[in-house]
């Protein structure tokens, strides 16, 4: 027998010997492992307690900054109904084409925003995203043509591109992958909600500004 095969063989009979598992408290369920490979024990009701106060910090945060960035992108279809087209004499398809334009850097430029997270931290990377955004959508409620709203919708798509998967990236320095998937599908629901409540919004904020100009 070589060498290489004794070194197999006394492998192999380690880990008929080795204890199969391990309690590793990462979760409620205690996740097991092979002890060869487990994670170092850390106590459940410690660990339970970090995950709420990451949740609780961290998840309504971020939920919030989604349901607003959604709110962004997709109020334009309100604002077309209390006379967007009309007020910036769009003709033709053009209102398509500003719906169209945002989509373009907002699919291209993902990959590039998550390049630069190697260079900043996404805490930093979101609010530089948050602050660009906010410019631009207070910006668009200025333009008075075409032309403008065009440039606006483009620059949003471009400033909203990397913040879902900065705060996906976020969420996963935080979490384990098996705690990951709720607070991914509880971050997702942000664009839900937004589109539950942004024709509310809307109604109430034109209803605010029409009525006292009928009433002079």
């Amino acid at each position: 027998m070589t060498s290489t095969e004794k070194l197999g063989k006394e492998h192999v009979e380690h880990l008929e010997t080795a204890p199969e598992t391990e309690h590793t408290g990462l979760d409620e369920n205690a996740v097991r492992r092979p002890k060869l490979h487990a994670l170092p024990s850390y106590d459940d009701k410690e660990t339970k307690r970090t995950l709420r106060k990451c949740d609780v910090r961290l998840l309504p945060v971020l939920v919030l900054l989604y349901i607003l960035s959604f709110l962004d992108r997709s109020n334009i279809g309100n604002a077309n109904i209390a006379g967007l087209s009309e007020d910036l004499g769009l003709v033709g398809n053009q209102y398509n084409y500003c719906l169209m334009i945002f989509f373009f850097p907002y699919a291209l430029l993902e990959v590039p925003s998550n390049m630069i997270l190697k260079l900043l931290t996404p805490s930093v990377w979101i609010a530089i995203l948050m602050l660009c955004w906010g410019t631009v959508m207070t910006l668009q409620g200025i333009v008075q043509s075409y032309q403008g709203l065009l440039a606006t919708r483009f620059m949003l798509g471009v400033t909203e591109a990397g913040f879902f998967p900065a705060s996906s990236y976020l969420l996963t320095t935080w979490y384990c992958r098996f705690e990951l998937q709720r607070r991914m599908a509880v971050f997702y629901a942000g664009a839900a909600i937004s589109g539950a409540f942004s024709g509310l919004l809307s109604y109430g904020i034109v209803q605010m500004v029409m009525l006292p100009a009928h009433d002079l």
